[in-house]
């Protein structure tokens, strides 16, 4: 699923030893705090060429591995044990566990499949190329593009197929304050439950 993959590749950054003191500064911004809120827009191009989807969405993330994020349909929340997958237009709700294919939005986790490839400097704007380590990963290159203060502005995921995956990063707060119990979903009266655990 692309729309969480995109999470995945942005914030999952804790295990490369920085081999650079603006990679380390970024990987510091977004480890560190216990709570995130991040507010965002996802374009989608399929080949390369012009946009084939877009769409906005919200994502709150705490320390371990609980995250809420909320689509225009789509809810999404994991308390670290069950994860719950809320449809507001088909009123359906799909309970699952956690697992590898969707903890992508645990940002303890990224980059752990990715190094570091090449560094460059645009003027005010910064980059940094990252490259897949092997080809078991969702995407082979990954550029971040990030302002003086080491936040990330803008997101590009290049998939195995050249599609580009562009994350704008609208909103970000450090040090927010969630409580587990905002990681919890009941689900709506009346909606449809399918349990897979």
């Amino acid at each position: 699923m692309k729309i969480i993959n995109i999470l995945f590749v942005c914030f999952f950054i804790s295990a490369i030893s920085g081999q650079n003191t603006d990679f380390e500064n970024i990987k510091n911004k977004i480890t560190k705090p216990e709570c995130i809120f991040i507010e965002f827009v996802q374009n989608t191009k399929i080949g390369g060429n012009k946009v084939s989807s877009s769409f906005k969405a919200k994502l709150f993330f705490k320390k371990e591995n609980k995250y809420k994020v909320e689509f225009k349909k789509n809810i999404i929340v994991c308390n670290g044990e069950t994860l719950w997958n809320y449809n507001k237009d088909f009123n359906r709700v799909v309970i699952n566990s956690p697992n590898d294919e969707n903890t992508i939005f645990n940002v303890q986790k990224l980059f752990e499949e990715l190094n570091t490839y090449k560094i460059s400097e645009n003027s005010e704007k910064r980059m940094i190329i990252l490259e897949a380590k092997n080809l078991n990963t969702s995407f082979k290159k990954v550029k971040i593009f990030y302002d003086k203060d080491f936040s990330i502005e803008k997101l590009q995921l290049f998939d195995l197929t050249d599609n580009i995956i562009e994350v704008e990063i609208k909103k970000i707060k450090y040090n927010e304050s969630f409580s587990d119990g905002f990681f919890e979903f009941t689900a709506p009266k009346g909606s449809q439950v399918i349990d897979l655990r």
